[in-house]
């Protein structure tokens, strides 16, 4: 009796298991998707003296996507740089400020409207996965043109910019330098954070962990952990990481930030006190900070 009574528990346990984990990957798919099947439209977020100097760039991936950017010429250029916005509010146009004290001082600089951002195709962000083909595709265009051989290229990440600069930079050895700013480790783990922020249990936290890669798997057709950018760090082939995350960044927490500079080789880290995840602004208003910047390429550069 005992035995049959303990088979019937034990059977309860595991269909309630099974149940809350097809809630949790249900709720899972409903949260993700609701993120990353939306386009982010265009702003032109961007100051007076850059109207006539801009230049537009159309694109195209190998998946027939029409890709835009933003391109500001310089005179004999120093290097190229490639700024990478995040998601949700933000586009090429809306990094464009912080390219100009870069373009002032000499480097030829590129905006790119990710897929379902801006001015470009798409209606499904790739939250730094599928964005690797679109930088691809503009990298494949620079190396093209006779007047940029023999520059250096450097890829500038905002957020999910700086999820796919890493992602790109690890299977593309003409990156020679990667400022990542405010970006996540893992998708899965900033998913994690935010349940755990809300003191979800730990055991729960670990059945969506799973939930998550299961759905990014299915999405992107990639492995999500494979190729999250703590993991894809250890393939920049001889590029240098300078990683640049705020202190109180309550979306993507400095924890994140000191996990990609762990894994990776060849990587500074800067962490500003005070900043959270617009840690963006502050680096390139500030005169200190962007003279490190400038450092950091012309150092690498020689």
């Amino acid at each position: 009796m005992l035995k049959r009574v303990f088979k019937i528990l034990v059977a309860a346990v595991l269909a309630a298991a099974a149940l809350a984990m097809v809630l949790v990957t249900v709720h899972t798919y409903t949260i993700i998707d609701g993120m990353v099947s939306v386009r982010v439209e265009p702003e032109r977020n961007w100051p007076d003296e850059v109207e006539e100097a801009v230049e537009a760039l159309e694109l195209g991936t190998e998946n027939d996507i029409e890709l835009h950017a933003w391109h500001l010429a310089a005179d004999d250029p120093e290097g190229v740089v490639i700024l990478l916005h995040g998601m949700h509010g933000v586009d090429a146009s809306s990094m464009i400020p912080f390219g100009l004290p870069l373009w002032e001082a000499g480097y030829e600089v590129f905006a790119l409207d990710m897929r379902a951002h801006g001015e470009s195709g798409g209606s499904e962000i790739g939250l730094g996965y599928t964005e690797v083909e679109d930088v691809t595709a503009l990298l494949d265009w620079i190396s093209a043109q006779e007047e940029y051989v023999g520059l250096h290229t450097t890829l500038v990440g905002y957020s999910m910019g700086g999820a796919a600069a890493i992602n790109t930079a690890a299977i593309r050895p003409d990156v020679r330098n990667v400022i990542s700013i405010s970006s996540y480790a893992s998708y899965e783990e900033t998913f994690a954070d935010v349940l755990r922020a809300e003191q979800i249990p730990e055991p729960i936290v670990w059945m969506y962990r799973a939930a998550v890669r299961f759905e990014l798997r299915r999405r992107y057709g990639v492995s999500p952990t494979d190729y999250s950018p703590v993991n894809r760090v250890v393939h920049l082939d001889g590029a240098h990481l300078l990683l640049i995350h705020g202190a109180e960044d309550e979306q993507i927490g400095v924890r994140q930030g000191k996990m990609l500079h762990k894994a990776a080789e060849d990587s500074t880290l800067w962490v500003l006190p005070g900043e959270g995840h617009g840690v963006i602004q502050t680096v390139f208003a500030d005169s200190d900070h962007r003279q490190g910047i400038f450092e950091f390429l012309q150092e690498l550069s020689q």
